[in-house]
């Protein structure tokens, strides 16, 4: 067997830190699921196409990926996203773009502080213990440090001796996860969900298939996620790792640990021999070996093998010992028998021949590795077993030195014997030392060498020859041993409990630091004392004695409650067991021992004691019959002062007694009683016990187990029922009695309990009405009427029930509710209910009551509050109509009494507005030439429409209909309704009068389901209101303006310019400001009439009047007051005012180029007279003519002047 110190040298690397990945994949709670994936697999930027053949077919290289991501709020880890919760979310259909990361994570991840870390054991058994494959390291502030994986633990620890001394069947898991060879991704996710595994194998092709076994891992179908492949189209072959090498049962885990390293899985397939597979090795299962458990199982192991290479290596020594004897004798015989003939020549040469014949037969046949090579370390000879020690044939041999051979730290030792054999400073004839020797495949192998020099017959050194034999056993286990007693180290100092080696006197010479905390003391402090000086004094007597017989070889080890003193006085109560190590010879050698703090037990037995005095006071002086019985014999131990009144007997004459002699039922029976009650299967009982003087006595026993001074017995608790049971017996006769009438009633008749909650009688009425037998509603419990009763009655039954809690026995309660008959209907019950009993404290206990029922009587009942609730719902509906058709009376009222059309707008959207409560609208109106569409008045929040549009814009008014549009169906809104706000709906209707159309009423609303068929009835009544009344508004409006505009000019005629300059002086009057007024005539107009006609005249005064319409304010009046004559009022404007407005009047009309039939009609001129009021008058009459007087005046004086009066 070779070995390799190198690859044990994992024990000195079990320090955390090398395993901790400083750098693993953070992302932020903010951070969404598909974007953490992506980050796990890096798959956008390192992605191949799958081509399913060999282990290259895996989507992502492996170093491409991360197994999990860490989620991180600040510095604090908050939580792990990990490659099975991916998986897990998958099968879930979860849509990975909008979930946030924290819906995915692993929260609250189990962690372990930096200060923590003693060793990699501390690691794996959080692992093992909490079923992870992710632990962060935190500093004790939360600050995050890394991540250790299982990959990292499988990369930084180096474990391959570790690993040959185990085989895969050790340690594989048995029944692998299979599923078929067409199998989906899909079905892989569900198959890894169901059984909660993190990789499935895919089956062969066929059964006599050749190919290798592909195995499907959590981290393959991260890969499928981060793609965007669909895995239900994807074969789970695709994507599998097909590895050429299967594992066998037999095989050392050194070739899964070598495989999974060299191909970068995370799983292995075993198969047998027949190539049946049978299980799967994962990394988890490779560092289960670190555990404590399997690490002492592992050091049992090698114990076995040291102590079996140890008794193989005394048998090959015995066994070489007598060869060499025999050699020896050989030899020596053949040195006598050369002396003997050393005087002869031929005799000497024939043994000096036969001499070197048996030199080189045992040279040959040595069981020893022999050489013999120069001083500078050419071999000149070796035998076959230094050539099957080192791997080398004879030839390949004396190709090398024997400092080649040698391991480079071991030849310089080597090399100084030899020089100083040869130069002869300190010369010694051999020289033996333990040294590695180099085998032919690289490997290592321990060798004792014995290396001599020869000398020729002048004594000066000729060469060497070497003996060497092969101690690699020895040192492996060597190194085992020493591994061993490292293990043991850890496992001394972690142990739970204390544990002390003393030498045989008593004085500690090494303990653990739990033996330290349970004893006060420090370890320096102890190592300085004996167990004696902790020992409580009352107990050391008993200790030593325990440790005498122990060391006399009369027990092989004792365990002992004893007391120890710590430092600081006080006493802490153990449990020790002492054992007794011995050296080979059996001579004892040191003691070992084991101490468990048991403080906590000993204060819960004074506990115990301390319960056991109250019990016993209790049962002294209860008022109650009490009793101990021996459950087997039925023996009374004891009874109380309360059982000797009872029975009238004395407490040594019951306790003389067994409980079948008070007992009258059968022996049988009462065995049964007691055998229930210490099974806690009943623990009441109801049996008659016989009194001292023969009466018989119907008692209630209470019975249960009770552990009483270290005994199991039964404490009963007796109470004398006699009248009970009397009255009981007359109350069954009354019952019968009760039971004729009730079986004679047409209603249900029961007996309810409220105490024990079901009913304790019930006729047979009860199957007729609700389908069940008196028994079957008897063994209803409470709970049950919860879905017997209506769900709507059921709180109205439980308030029943609770009423009798204060009831009096002449109060009655009624109650209809609806119970569901056996055959699943419902029916109506009425039920009056009055008080029956109570108990002994006066408490309620049972009700009697009748039940009707009544189920005819409420479907009548509901029929007609059915009719009721739809004459309701029509007198609703009238009112609502009646209300609206208020409202439209009061609309047409208001239209009617307005004045103008403008008038009416601004009174129409609050009259509109209660209409429509929860509207907004709008009327609309066309322009003259029908060319454009304006709303005139508007009400509610937000119109959502243009308030200027073209009438096709709108679906109502190039359909002349009705037009409504839902939310649902935007394509059916009308242009003018806004797109980017839409309303839930919008009502068009169009406003139509004689035929023609005048607008459109438009109502939009932010509630669906608001314009119903009423509303769309109401809609087309108000705009047909409103259609009707605008128009006569506007036919009121034109003949107004008919009544008082002359035809021709269109300026108001002369009666309305009475009237308003008679209002116009009134106001004047009253508000003590002036009023001009000027007449005008034009000059020469008969002229224009008798040369062009009456059509040129009559163009004269329309020009004229258009342009006078132009050059005055608002405020004024322009009126014809007859023929050619035209009148101007001006309201508070003074008479020089007047007269320069006349005067830029006159020079306007100068400017005239009035044309008829392409023909100029020459210069137009008026003549004007002012007059002022009061200057000139105070009555319209009176001004009129002043002004009048003026004009003619201004006639006079040649026309086309201005003249004011005077």
């Amino acid at each position: 067997m070779t070995y390799q110190p190198s690859t044990l040298s994992y024990l000195s690397a079990l320090s955390v830190e090398a395993a901790i990945d400083p750098d693993p994949l953070r992302v932020s709670p903010e951070t969404s699921a598909l974007a953490a994936v992506a980050g796990m697999s890096n798959a956008r930027s390192v992605c191949r196409l799958p081509n399913g053949t060999g282990a290259a077919s895996s989507i992502v290289g492996e170093e491409a990926r991360s197994s999990c991501a860490v989620v991180m709020a600040g510095e604090q880890p908050i939580g792990l996203l990990t490659e099975r919760d991916i998986v897990r979310a998958i099968a879930r259909e979860v849509d990975f773009d909008h979930i946030p990361i924290t819906e995915m994570m692993t929260p609250n991840p189990v962690v372990l502080h930096r200060s923590q870390c003693r060793d990699v054991f501390c690691v794996l058994n959080l692992l093992a213990q909490h079923r992870i494959r992710h632990l962060p390291i935190v500093e004790d502030s939360g600050q995050f440090v890394g991540l250790v994986t299982a990959d990292t633990l499988r990369q930084t620890l180096e474990l391959g001796e570790l690993y040959k001394l185990r085989q895969v069947a050790e340690v594989m898991t048995p029944e692998a996860i299979w599923v078929g060879p067409t199998a989906s991704v899909w079905d892989v996710i569900q198959t890894m969900v169901e059984y909660r595994v993190g990789g499935v194998a895919i089956e062969p092709l066929s059964p006599d298939a050749s190919d290798s076994i592909g195995i499907v891992t959590d981290s393959d179908l991260v890969q499928v996620l981060a793609l965007g492949l669909d895995p239900r189209k994807i074969p789970a072959r695709t994507i599998a790792n097909f590895l050429p090498v299967v594992l066998r049962p037999s095989d050392p885990l050194s070739i899964a640990h070598q495989q999974m390293q060299q191909h970068k899985v995370r799983h292995l397939a075993v198969r047998h021999s027949a190539d049946e597979p049978i299980g799967i090795v994962t990394q988890s299962n490779l560092l289960r070996l670190l555990t404590p458990m399997e690490l002492y199982g592992t050091i049992q192991k090698l114990r076995q093998q040291i102590y079996n290479l140890q008794t193989e290596k005394v048998v090959l020594l015995e066994k070489h010992h007598e060869e060499l004897e025999r050699e020896a004798a050989a030899l020596k015989l053949a040195n006598g028998k050369w002396q003997r003939e050393v005087e002869a020549r031929q005799q000497v040469e024939l043994a000096k021949g036969r001499a070197e014949d048996l030199a080189r037969i045992t040279f040959e046949k040595a069981a020893v590795g022999m050489f013999y090579c120069q001083f500078d370390g050419r071999f000149l000879e070796v035998n076959q077993r230094f050539c099957h020690l080192v791997g080398y044939s004879p030839e390949q041999l004396k190709q090398k030195t024997l400092f080649q051979m040698t391991h480079e730290e071991d030849t310089q030792s080597q090399r100084d014997w030899i020089e100083r054999s040869i130069s002869g400073r300190k010369r010694s004839r051999s020289f033996s030392l333990e040294q590695r020797y180099f085998h032919q495949d690289g490997s290592q192998l321990w060798v004792n060498v014995t290396l001599s020099v020869v000398s020729n017959d002048e004594g000066e050194p000729e060469y060497l020859i070497g003996v060497v034999e092969d101690i690699s056993d020895r040192k492996y286990g060597e190194e085992l041993l020493q591994d061993s007693e490292e293990r043991f180290q850890a496992i001394f100092e972690q142990a739970a409990v204390g544990m002390e080696i003393c030498t045989l006197e008593g004085r500690f010479f090494r303990l653990n630091q739990k033996f330290c905390d349970i004893v006060g003391y420090s370890r320096i402090e102890l190592l300085e004392r004996t167990f004696q000086d902790i020992t409580h004094p009352e107990d050391l007597p008993e200790s030593l004695e325990l440790k005498r017989r122990l060391l006399a070889g009369e027990i092989p080890y004792y365990s002992l409650e004893e007391r120890y003193v710590r430092k600081d006085e006080s006493i802490v109560w153990v449990n020790m067991m002492l054992s007794l190590m011995r050296d080979p010879t059996g001579e004892p050698k040191y003691l070992i021992g084991v101490v468990e703090d048991i403080s906590d037990r000993k204060q819960a037995e004074v506990a115990l004691r301390e319960s056991e005095e109250r019990f016993r006071a209790m049962f002294e002086n209860h008022k109650s019959i009490m009793l101990l019985i021996e459950p087997e014999t039925g023996e009374i131990i004891d009874a109380n002062q309360a059982a000797e009144t009872f029975y009238n007997r004395a407490q040594t004459d019951l306790c003389g007694l067994t409980i079948f002699d008070l007992n009258q039922f059968p022996k049988d029976r009462v065995e049964q009683d007691m055998l229930e009650a210490r099974l806690e299967l009943k623990n009441t009982f109801v049996c008659p016990h016989k009194l001292a003087d023969g009466e018989v006595r119907w008692v209630e026993v209470y019975s249960s187990p009770i552990e009483y001074q270290g005994k199991q017995l039964l404490f009963a608790i007796i109470h004398d029922i006699t009248d009970r049971k009397e009255a009981e017996e007359a109350l069954k006769e009354s019952r019968h009695f009760v039971q004729q009438i009730a079986d004679s009633t047409p209603n249900i008749l029961y007996l309810y309990d409220l105490i024990e909650q079901r009913n304790v009688y019930v006729n047979h009425e009860i199957t007729t009405i609700l389908g069940y037998t008196p028994e079957e509603f008897q063994a209803l419990e409470f709970s049950q009427f919860e879905t017997l009763v209506h769900p709507e009655d059921y709180t109205h039954f439980t308030k029943h029930l609770c009423q009798f809690q204060t009831a009096r026995t002449e109060n009655i309660y009624e109650l209809e509710y609806r119970m569901q008959h056996a055959n699943g209907q419902w029916r109506w019950l009425y039920r009056r209910d009055t008080l029956f009993n109570r108990t002994e404290e006066g408490k309620p206990k049972q009700i009697l009551g009748t039940a009707t029922d009544i189920t005819e009587r409420k479907q009548m009942e509901g029929q007609l509050q059915q009719a009721n609730q739809q004459l309701q719902s029509w007198v609703n509906q009238l009112e609502v109509r009646n209300h609206e058709m208020k409202l439209l009376r009061q609309m047409s009222d208001f239209l009617q009494a307005c004045l103008t059309v403008e008038e009416a707008y601004r009174a129409i959207a609050d009259l509109l507005k209660p209409l429509f409560p929860n509207c907004s609208g709008g009327i609309f109106v066309l322009n003259p030439s029908s060319s454009l569409v304006e709303a005139v008045a508007t009400w509610g929040d937000n119109l959502h429409s243009e308030t200027l549009f073209t009438p096709h814009e709108c679906w109502s008014l190039r359909r002349g209909l009705l037009h409504d549009a839902e939310r649902t169906r935007p394509s059916l809104f009308c242009q003018h309704v806004h797109k980017h706000s839409a309303p839930a709906e919008t009502l068009c209707v169009p406003m139509m009068a004689q035929g023609e159309t005048m607008g459109l009423l438009y109502l939009c609303s932010p509630d669906a389901g608001e314009f119903s068929e009423a509303k769309h009835q109401l809609a087309r009544t108000v705009s047909e209101h409103l259609s009707l009344a605008l128009a006569n508004l506007k036919l009121r409006e034109t003949l107004h303006n008919q009544s008082i505009r002359d035809p021709l000019t269109g300026l108001f005629n002369r009666r309305y310019m009475e009237e308003s300059l008679q209002r116009e002086i009134y106001r004047a009057d009253r508000g003590q400001h002036p009023l001009g007024i000027v007449m005008i005539d034009v000059d020469h107009f008969k002229r224009f009439n008798d040369t062009w006609g009456h059509e040129a005249g009559d163009l004269v005064l329309r020009e004229l009047s258009r342009f006078l319409q132009g050059s005055i304010r608002a405020s004024d009046i322009a009126c014809r007051y007859g023929g050619e004559e035209l009148t101007l009022i001006f309201p508070e404007m003074t008479l020089e005012e007047t007269y320069q407005r006349a005067e830029e009047i006159r020079q306007g009309v100068k400017q005239f180029d009035l044309k008829y039939h392409e023909s100029s009609l020459g210069a137009i001129t008026i003549s004007l007279g002012v007059a002022s009021f009061p200057l000139h008058g105070k009555t319209s009459d009176s001004l009129i003519q002043m002004a009048d007087a003026a004009l003619y005046r201004a006639k006079y004086e040649g026309r086309d002047r201005a003249i004011a009066a005077p």
